[in-house]
């Protein structure tokens, strides 16, 4: 009884070695024997199995894939013609990918043109298993060149500003450099903010005021996650204010334009969306380098708030 396992076990291991050893096979469709002589003679060094079966062309991937399956072969090569033009095709049967070549003309080939067209299909097969792993050719995709440049299109809300409002609009724009230097880890940023006018009714001042900014910052970024990027920024912001109004009661009036220089942090959080598009939203506080009242003669009818704090919310597209 242990012989007879013995013997099994033998040969299952001789079967497995020879199925091991089989040489690959490659289907030629429709080929001469001209043709089929210059192809064994380019793929010989390579131990492949040529079978060539009957047929003038193959018309999709589907036909390929099935002649290729019925055959155990690794890949099926057929001559496509078109009036005087013609091309190479293969189809691989491990990625189920059709790769061609044009040809001059096409058959049938006297030996010269035959062998010439062997040495395409060998060129093909590189791309296929077919081929011995030292002579493959596999495709390399160049890297996707990292985005370094984006405009932000920005939407604000900004609590509070004036002292006399909860809730003060704006929007502004935005230029986002991640310069590769520093594997797009570091940001610089020039934004432009304009906030909307704000009514001011008190009992010392009936008016409006308004400011726009340019604000240069610097900072970091970190991805977390597949399609998130966390980061945080320091910057200065110079506003251009104008508050204008009446004093109630009174026949005075006051139009006074300032620049007021600000100091800002930010922390955002960037989720991509559709390629580089990405959503923004960013949490940011400011603060007055000076404190900044406004007079009507000798009275204070007006100061701006030492900080105010916001909230943005910005489509981030690529530029560069």
């Amino acid at each position: 009884m242990l012989a007879r396992i013995v013997v099994v076990v033998l040969l299952l291991c001789v079967v497995t070695d020879a199925r091991a050893e089989a040489p690959l096979r490659v289907v030629l469709v429709g080929a001469d024997s001209t043709l089929r002589d210059a192809v064994n003679t380019a793929l010989s060094p390579w131990g492949i199995e040529l079978r060539v079966v009957n047929g003038r062309t193959i018309p999709n991937s589907g036909v390929a894939s099935r002649i290729a399956h019925d055959a155990s072969a690794v890949a099926v090569i057929w001559v496509r013609s078109s009036g005087t033009s013609a091309d190479l095709r293969m189809y691989d049967r491990v990625s189920g990918r059709v790769a061609s070549v044009p040809l001059h003309a096409p058959p049938p080939y006297d030996a010269p043109t035959a062998a010439a067209v062997a040495l395409n299909i060998k060129t093909l097969l590189r791309h296929s298993n077919a081929a011995p792993v030292a002579e493959r050719l596999r495709v390399v995709v160049p890297a996707r060149r990292a985005r370094q440049l984006y405009l932000e299109l920005v939407g604000v809300a900004v609590f509070p500003r004036t002292g006399v409002t909860k809730m003060v609009p704006g929007v502004g724009a935005a230029v986002v450099w991640l310069p590769t230097f520093a594997r797009s880890r570091l940001r610089l940023v020039a934004a432009y903010e304009y906030r909307g006018r704000t009514r001011i009714a008190t009992a010392e001042l009936d008016g409006t005021f308004t400011d726009q900014a340019v604000r240069l910052a610097a900072g970091g970024r970190s991805p977390v996650g597949g399609r998130v990027t966390l980061g945080a920024d320091v910057g200065v912001s110079l506003r251009a204010s104008r508050l204008e109004g009446t004093a109630p009661g009174r026949l005075e009036t006051i139009g006074d334009d300032r620049f007021n220089p600000t100091v800002d942090v930010a922390a955002h959080a960037r989720l991509g969306l559709i390629g580089s598009l990405g959503l923004v939203v960013r949490g940011r506080g400011s603060l007055l380098l000076r404190r900044q009242s406004y007079f009507l003669g000798q009275q204070s009818v007006f100061a701006l708030p030492r900080a105010d704090f916001g909230v943005e919310v910005a489509v981030s597209v690529p530029l560069y």
